[in-house]
């Protein structure tokens, strides 16, 4: 268990966070720098304004019209790069229905919970696979079922998690998980809208030029919706942004004018709260 601690000065409460902080800190205020302007808090607070019963909403059918095939080049991790962790499973399989993006967690997987716990949920049949590189300055394990991706674990590059350690980042490419509202990846930006409203796109020169797209009604502070593949071959240059941004490019710039195909290409979650670095009882 990862037992070192600092103080993030991202918001007016000191909270206890692992290891070398400051890349952690840096993923987690560059998305939600991103996401939400200055907003930014390390707590799970779900928008109230965003419940699949109020308002218009997008139907999981019609979330997904777009084709997440169509970039699955970008999606595909490579396996030569992963070693499956021994002893991950115990008897069960992943529910059918464990399929919801939440402020909490990406499907089964809830930020806070120890790597062993997850895989007790998740039973025999899952593979939890270290993929090496896989952001700058983060690895992940990737949870893998009947050779598809679930969903992958984050922890900084170098320092990989044990069972005993918790989740602080879980990232998925995976079109079946989605919000209450429908929305998950290949969802079009123009659907998504319909569930959460006007839609900005934006990107840092900071964050490796990195796009996310926020929504007047966001569902959560610490869901971050990625435009772009995040998972490229090793020889592949980021694609075009979906938004149409105005020239000179600056270190922080925005819009809320984007392409007909934009899409969501990837959900985050990060947490840096006391619940999450402590983990759950």
């Amino acid at each position: 268990m990862k037992t070192a601690f600092l103080t993030c000065q991202f918001r007016f409460d000191p909270i206890p966070l692992f290891g070398p902080t400051v890349l952690w800190a840096s993923l987690f205020t560059s998305a939600l720098l991103t996401l939400s302007g200055c907003n930014v808090s390390g707590e799970i607070t779900p928008n109230p304004a965003s419940n699949s019963s109020g308002g218009p909403s997008a139907t999981p059918s019609e979330a997904t019209t777009t084709d997440p095939e169509g970039d699955s080049e970008n999606l595909e991790v490579d396996p030569t790069s992963s070693n499956v962790l021994s002893g991950n499973t115990s008897n069960g399989v992943v529910a059918a229905d464990d399929g919801l993006i939440s402020a909490q967690g990406i499907g089964p997987a809830q930020l806070g919970m120890t790597v062993g716990s997850l895989k007790q949920v998740l039973g025999e049949g899952v593979e939890f696979n270290f993929q090496s590189p896989f952001l700058t300055d983060f690895d992940a394990i990737a949870v893998q079922q009947d050779d598809q991706t679930l969903f992958y674990l984050l922890y900084l590059a170098g320092d990989p998690l044990e069972d005993g350690d918790v989740i602080q980042g879980i990232l998925t490419t995976n079109p079946r998980y989605q919000t209450e509202a429908g929305v998950g990846v290949g969802t079009p930006i123009q659907t998504a809208e319909v569930a959460y409203g006007n839609a900005t796109l934006s990107h840092n020169t900071d964050n490796e030029s990195r796009e996310y797209v926020r929504f007047e009604q966001h569902p959560a502070t610490n869901i971050s919706f990625t435009t772009q593949p995040v998972i490229l071959a090793a020889d592949a240059d980021l694609p075009p942004f979906a938004g149409t941004y105005t020239s000179p490019v600056i270190q922080y710039n925005e819009t809320e004018e984007y392409r007909a195909d934009a899409s969501v290409q990837a959900v985050l979650l990060v947490c840096l709260a006391v619940s999450c670095s402590q983990g759950q009882e």
